[in-house]
């Protein structure tokens, strides 16, 4: 049953036809996030995409093993700027034909983080498990380069 329960304009919509509103790519500050992953280096890539559809919010992290020191967020990230405004569905398939230029860490991400987001739309607010806060202050706290598109 596709019925949202966060947003009452949307109950009964087809979760294939839900289109990307928003994204933001947020690359962390290794150094102020050491707690959380103790194994990853002071040079690290590693982040959090989020992807936004009507009001609502899927995300996924990523890790990059072997990380450059000086990593271009934004050339990384450009490649998702062509999902926005595509359904569910046609960003589906837009990535299972992006996969191999794509790679294996930024086809995961973006598919992670949309299947959260079909997740988010079909569960009440209430039972979702909340992992980490993913307000835009917090994030800043914790990013050294970020990009949205």
């Amino acid at each position: 049953m596709n019925v949202l329960h966060l947003s009452p304009a949307l109950r009964g919509t087809d979760l294939s036809l839900l289109t990307i509103d928003a994204m933001e790519l947020y690359r962390y500050d290794c150094k102020k996030i050491a707690h959380r992953y103790p194994e990853f280096d002071s040079y690290c890539n590693c982040g959090l995409l989020k992807i936004t559809s009507h009001g609502i919010v899927g995300w996924a992290e990523y890790h990059i093993p072997d990380g450059q020191k000086h990593f271009d967020l934004i050339t990384w990230g450009s490649v998702f700027r062509k999902l926005k405004g595509k359904t569910m569905a046609e960003a589906a398939k837009w990535i299972d034909c992006k996969q191999e230029a794509w790679g294996e860490v930024r086809t995961s991400l973006v598919q992670s983080a949309l299947a959260d987001l079909a997740a988010r739309a079909q569960t009440p607010a209430e039972r979702m498990p909340a992992a980490h806060s993913l307000e835009r202050s917090i994030l800043f706290d914790y990013a050294q380069a970020y990009f949205a598109f």
